[in-house]
């Protein structure tokens, strides 16, 4: 019989690495290399982007390709802060602090919130969420 291998329980620690590694990636794929990106999503990926919702990696890549330029400036304003919960040894909760600018419009700050989900060792977006600060 056999037996199925349990995942490495997730410390602290490693979940800000994988947060630091994930955000890190997300971002510099967001503006360089989108087709890599959907990647990350599955077919029961659910999407929030301030407001509209979209299920699946299909739906979710045409909706990206079709912003490329908000995308890519998404991608600039990385870095105001993020954390992470672990939910489970399988789950993240990230949240990502940013602020989006496209002159000649004021910068506006965002979050986006992800929750990452583990199969078998390859971490995949299971929730996304976008949204503006009033």
């Amino acid at each position: 019989q056999q037996q199925q291998q349990q995942p490495d329980m997730l410390t602290e620690q490693k979940a800000n690495e994988i947060m630091s590694e994930f955000l890190n990636f997300y971002y510099k794929t967001l503006s360089t290399n989108l087709p890599n990106l959907f990647n990350l999503y599955t077919h029961q990926t659910q999407w929030t982007f301030f407001g509209q919702k979209f299920v699946g990696a299909i739906a979710i890549s045409q909706q990206i390709q079709q912003k490329p330029d908000l995308f890519s400036s998404l991608a600039k304003g990385i870095g105001k802060g993020a954390s992470c919960i672990i939910l489970s040894d399988n789950q993240i909760l990230i949240q990502a602090m940013c602020t989006h600018h496209q002159p000649p419009e004021a910068p506006k700050p965002f979050v986006h919130n992800f929750l990452l989900y583990r199969i078998n060792s390859a971490w995949t977006i299971q929730n996304e969420h976008f949204r503006y600060f009033s």
